[in-house]
């Protein structure tokens, strides 16, 4: 229930941000079970101001899609990772390196105005 009303706050303030819907195809999940959590932040160094667009989404399968309301940025980092365990962070093992799944990937202008996001799950272990 408190992902469900977490969601539906995030597309109402997404809502009110002007942009374009675009999907977001996540591939190579490993986990069945668990929580995406994603943030959408600007790299443009001219616009400091502008909030990352956060989401969080239940994982349905080794593939998702997921659809974004993203506003025209020239370019912008996605970072995700899966949650598999619940405590909304990102596990590391004693070196500091990831133990859960993730994504850090940087789109451009001309990747928006495909309409689709394509990224792939990184495992380290």
């Amino acid at each position: 229930m408190k992902r469900l009303l977490l969601s539906i706050i995030t597309f109402a303030v997404c809502a009110l941000c002007s942009g374009k819907t675009v999907t977001l195809s996540i591939n190579g999940i490993r986990e069945t079970e668990g929580t995406l959590l994603i943030m959408v932040e600007n790299l443009d160094a001219t616009d400091n101001t502008v909030k990352p667009v956060m989401l969080m989404q239940a994982v349905s399968g080794h593939k998702m899609e997921i659809a974004l309301e993203m506003p025209e940025w020239s370019k912008f980092k996605v970072s995700a990772f899966i949650d598999a365990n619940g405590n909304k962070q990102l596990d590391r093992d004693e070196y500091g390196r990831p133990t859960e799944g993730f994504i850090q990937q940087v789109f451009t202008e001309k990747d928006l105005k495909k309409g689709v996001l394509t990224a792939k799950v990184t495992y380290l272990q």
